[in-house]
């Protein structure tokens, strides 16, 4: 184990000021399908654990912009793909196509198993986080030029198993640089401005998707209309794949990695000794069931409204439009939902919104059923209602699980505990996604709704108490360390 010299006492408090955040790279991906796809991060920085506020001095641009421009570049990616799904549906893509689609996305998810490699073996001499950074965005690029070649012909043909894979390739990619990028934005700031690390994600990837995703499909539309001028996807891959290697070659050659203090961090043997301490733990054991299921009662409308609205004849470019206007709002949410968050109410926070949730799932049903191609205009002006209930409630309940993931950490396993709530969170998401999308290729839509509604109401009935038991349940009974014995890893130097 390294020693840390007294004169680094500053930089070793602001690494474990942070340690649990930049780990946990808590970035939740619901669904890159078109069927749902929406962004949300919890923000582990609005919730520190009891730990002093320093004084902020003058934000350092410089490393704030170098942030924005590398979390821009997981946008980018993650809206391209998205771009690519709600194409796929104008060009008949049925939902199972979309569920496979859906697939893609799962590289966030599985962080968890590569995210302490990362944190133990680097080049000193390079960067600890440049060594991880460069690479994969080098890669991101190459991968993204090589595919502008034949994109638009698999888009054509409607081959979603080849683009699925692709975007696995390129999501994978992005995920080891987001791993490396969390950790990096605790060193490249100083100590009293780490906090801005959590606003350059949102900031970032937020700007990113919507250029991505919203802008492309908006221009293409509008493009089309007044000048019967398409621009094709292959163009977008180009632009990113040029966008990135630049990006990167400014990154590689002019921006210097101040190495943070080596301190023991989890090896993958460690990781999977907590697993195990996980499932022994019964408070943890019914939190990950909390995390899995909470959100399948609204499955088949938060998952199929857009892909349904689209085949009743509502255009894409009309769904981004509204995409576009929520955009802002998910700001504005986050931070005021931040504000109100409660400490120690938080599970009951969450019932609150998922009897919210039920009846938002509702009046979204009712928006789907009402869709007639003759009058879109009413559709447009409900859509737009519910984008924004729909989002408010979402956004608060990315913030109360942030709040309690953070007030039930046990701090002495490092950022692997975060890491794997996040990881089963962001996993819930997904499968559920897939789930629905693969279903409602086989299961008309109105019974399925009803299905899910009442396991629904069999999970309010059902975990209504155990959530509040696990709220009043007491820290020291989430702790791990008394089942598990870590395998400390030294940070290895590759080059040496």
């Amino acid at each position: 184990m390294h020693s840390i010299a007294p004169e680094d006492k500053e930089s070793k408090d602001a690494l474990e000021a942070v340690e649990l955040q930049y780990l946990s790279n808590h970035t939740e991906v619901e669904s890159v399908s078109p069927g749902r796809f929406q962004v949300g991060s919890l923000n582990m920085g609005e919730f520190a654990i009891d730990s002093p506020v320093p004084q902020r001095t003058e934000i350092e641009w410089g490393p704030v912009m170098v942030l924005l421009a590398l979390y821009f570049i997981q946008g980018l990616g993650l809206g391209t793909f998205a771009s690519i799904g709600i194409t796929l549906i104008e060009k008949g893509a049925t939902a199972a196509d979309l569920s496979i689609l859906s697939f893609q996305a799962y590289p966030f998810a599985l962080k968890l198993f590569f995210a302490p490699l990362l944190d133990t073996y680097y080049f000193s001499g390079f960067g600890k986080r440049k060594t991880y950074i460069i690479p994969a965005q080098y890669a991101f690029a190459v991968v993204f030029f090589v595919i502008s070649s034949f994109i638009d012909g698999l888009i054509a043909d409607r081959a979603v198993i080849a683009i699925t894979v692709l975007g696995v390739i390129a999501t994978s990619l992005l995920a080891v640089q987001d791993v490396a990028v969390d950790g990096w934005a605790t060193t490249i700031l100083r100590p009293e401005h780490v906090a801005y690390g959590s606003t350059c994600q949102a900031v970032g990837q937020g700007l990113g998707i919507f250029i991505a995703f919203n802008l492309f499909i908006l221009l293409n539309g509008w493009l089309k209309s007044y000048y019967n001028v398409h621009v094709p996807t292959s163009l977008l891959f180009i632009g990113i794949a040029v966008f990135t290697a630049c990006t990167t070659v400014i990154v590689h050659f002019f921006k210097k990695e101040r190495n943070p203090p080596e301190m023991n961090k989890e090896g993958i043997c460690s990781v999977l000794q907590v697993f195990k301490a996980f499932g022994k733990n019964r408070n943890l054991r019914l939190l990950i069931a909390i995390l899995l299921l909470w959100r399948l009662a609204f499955a088949p409308v938060d998952h199929g409204m857009m892909y349904i609205l689209i085949k009743k004849g509502m255009s894409k470019e009309k769904m981004t439009e509204v995409m576009s206007i929520l955009t802002p709002i998910f700001f504005v949410v986050s931070i005021f939902v931040g504000k109100l968050a409660t400490k120690r109410r938080e599970l009951e926070m969450l019932l609150w919104i998922f009897v919210l949730r039920a009846l938002d799932n509702i009046f979204h049903y009712f928006v789907i059923q009402s869709c007639d191609k003759d009058n879109l205009s009413r559709t447009y002006a409900l859509l737009i209602i519910s984008g924004i209930t729909g989002t408010a409630i979402s956004t608060s309940s990315f913030v109360s699980n942030g709040a309690f993931f953070n007030r039930i950490c046990d701090q002495s396993v490092g950022g692997t505990y975060l890491t794997i709530l996040n990881s089963v969170s962001n996993a819930g998401g997904m499968i559920t996604g897939s789930l629905v999308l693969f279903l409602m290729e086989r299961v008309p839509f109105t019974p399925l709704c009803i299905v899910f509604w009442i396991f629904g109401v069999f999970y309010f009935l059902r975990f209504r108490r155990v959530h509040l038991e696990l709220q009043a349940v007491d820290k020291s009974s989430w702790a791990v360390t008394g089942d598990v014995h870590l395998v400390e890893m030294e940070p290895v130097d590759i080059a040496r």
